[in-house]
């Protein structure tokens, strides 16, 4: 009797299967923070006034499908005036983190805010990201980490003037 190759139906469902099943085993967490920025080199431009430092704050939600990595949603909360808009901003940011304890990885993002003069987006930027997960208590942890921002993925390792930033995070299991 002839064998019969898998169809590709059965194989997608076969991986949505193991994936749904891995994000159902992993852990979720929830947080929220203060992020503190600060630009290396003050902004200059025909935009009016910029603040080149400041803090935002963020929730955040986490998923770990192993011990080792994690994939991270932060959404991110400015007062008007950062990045020369006129009203309050709002930043989506994902991150995918490898390590346990000390961590690191890399994060993309953009942000919206009604006071941007062109269509309400910026630029997607990127973030190389590190810092320092522990227990704080039961079911509760702090994140403490530092992150640098660029426009463009290739100079995410040549220092400008992009931003700079540290933030602190208290999460929850759940």
């Amino acid at each position: 009797m002839p064998r019969r190759q898998p169809s590709l139906s059965a194989l997608l469902i076969s991986c949505g299967t193991l994936i749904a099943s891995a994000t159902i085993a992993a852990d979720h967490q929830i947080g929220v923070g203060i992020h503190y920025w600060q630009t290396v080199d003050s902004i200059e431009g025909d935009f009016g006034t910029v603040d080149d430092a400041g803090e935002s704050y963020l929730f955040a939600y986490q998923i770990r499908p192993s011990q080792y990595f994690r994939w991270e949603l932060d959404l991110e909360f400015y007062d008007e005036g950062f990045q020369g808009a006129d009203e309050i901003a709002i930043s989506p940011v994902a991150y995918a983190l490898v390590g346990k304890g000390i961590y690191g990885g890399l994060g993309v993002g953009v942000i919206y805010s009604d006071g941007f003069a062109d269509d309400n987006f910026s630029d997607t930027f990127y973030v190389a990201r590190a810092g320092f997960d522990v227990d704080l208590l039961p079911h509760t942890k702090i994140d403490l980490h530092g992150s640098y921002r660029v426009g463009e993925f290739d100079l995410i390792d040549e220092p400008s003037s992009d931003t700079i930033s540290l933030g602190a995070l208290v999460r929850f299991d759940f």
